[in-house]
């Protein structure tokens, strides 16, 4: 998680702010694994850090009609929110996003 940008050394475990990954079901360049790796990488506490997939293609994500309209407006409103809050609302569906199955399994209870 190491690398320079604009000649400062940085380490990705000094991010420590909101963070949501946001991943194409259909991206033809990066796997939604790979996004979904990013978390590892980064100093977010978990209550703060979302991840989704959208029903798009890699471009998609940046320039299609229902993400641009939906989704992203999600993500600002989860972004704005108070830390506590996006605790609370960390396992709500979005508009045309879906939470990873693996996340969501994760956070079941066993019965």
């Amino acid at each position: 998680g190491r690398f320079v940008a604009l000649g400062c050394r940085l380490d990705l475990l000094d991010v420590r702010i909101p963070v949501f990954l946001l991943a194409a079901r259909d991206d033809e360049v990066v796997a939604p694994a790979q996004i979904f790796a990013t978390e590892h990488l980064v100093g977010t506490p978990p209550d703060q850090l979302h991840k989704a997939v959208a029903a798009s293609t890699h471009l998609g994500l940046f320039m299609g009609r229902t993400v641009l309209v939906e989704t992203w407006p999600a993500i600002v409103q989860w972004l704005a929110e108070p830390p506590s809050a996006a605790r609370r609302h960390a396992g709500r569906h979005h508009p045309r996003v879906q939470e990873p199955e693996h996340a969501a399994a994760s956070r079941r209870t066993p019965n």
